[in-house]
């Protein structure tokens, strides 16, 4: 294995550029040797992808740092083994150490909300989201149903105060949702979503920004809302594994 560690240094809310790990038999046969990749503890911040499934293969990894608080240090493990019988040094383990770096994370990323049965008098519904980052970050957000690359509504250059609070974020292409606030636009907060069922479809989407700025730098950030109001859902079939006697 070449490297044996990876280091990554990310802002929080960002993905870190990828490193790439050699995998290659060092047996004189130089025979193919099958490989299976996790992370331990498992972990969805770490990803990988495989050049092939058995050797020689490149591993090219990378952090996706979108909920990971920042000026903090997290530690897994990558472990790389085979099942053949044959392969003595399996499993290998990499030391993966990420430094998260100042800036701004939403959390959730993103959310599904599923409504069943979805009575069109009933009360609104109301979800969290919640902006963390480093101390001082202050924040804008807006929220819009249109496509992702088209939403202008947060990108005002205004610089919002520390004190600013009792904030009413601009909705827009998305009269499922009529309202979306915040007690104070300094983190730690809350964007609070309110979900009107009697103006949503079946299938209802939105996207969050939130624009962050501490010391000079912007952060954007946006975590992705999908509401789904039925009064007959339909679920995915249940796929039974079984496992036959070797």
């Amino acid at each position: 294995m070449n490297p044996s560690r990876l280091d990554f240094t990310v802002a929080a809310g960002d993905q870190s550029p990828p490193q790439s790990i050699t995998i290659s038999n060092a047996a004189t046969s130089g025979a193919a040797v099958p490989l299976q990749v996790h992370t331990l503890p498992q972990v969805d911040y770490v990803r990988w992808s495989q050049s092939n499934a058995s050797t020689p293969s490149t591993l090219t990894v990378y952090v996706d740092a979108a909920e990971l608080l920042p000026d903090l240090t997290y530690a897994v493990q990558l472990v790389i083994e085979s099942p053949e019988a044959n392969v003595t040094n399996t499993p290998y383990s990499i030391p993966v150490l990420i430094r998260v770096a100042k800036g701004m994370i939403v959390r959730p990323h993103g959310l599904s909300v599923v409504h069943a049965p979805c009575p069109r008098a009933a009360a609104p519904l109301q979800v969290d989201l919640r902006v963390l980052g480093s101390a001082g970050v202050t924040f804008r957000a807006a929220v819009d149903g249109g496509p992702a690359a088209l939403q202008t509504a947060a990108q005002g250059s205004a610089v919002l105060l520390a004190e600013a609070g009792d904030e009413s974020w601009p909705v827009q292409n998305a009269p499922w949702i009529s309202a979306a606030q915040s007690p104070t636009t300094t983190v730690p907060s809350t964007i609070t979503l309110t979900l009107d069922q009697a103006q949503a479809a079946l299938f209802n989407q939105a996207h969050v920004t939130v624009i962050g700025q501490l010391d000079g730098a912007t952060y954007t950030r946006t975590s992705d809302i999908a509401f789904v109001c039925t009064d007959y859902p339909v679920y995915l079939p249940t796929v039974l594994r079984l496992a036959w006697p070797q």
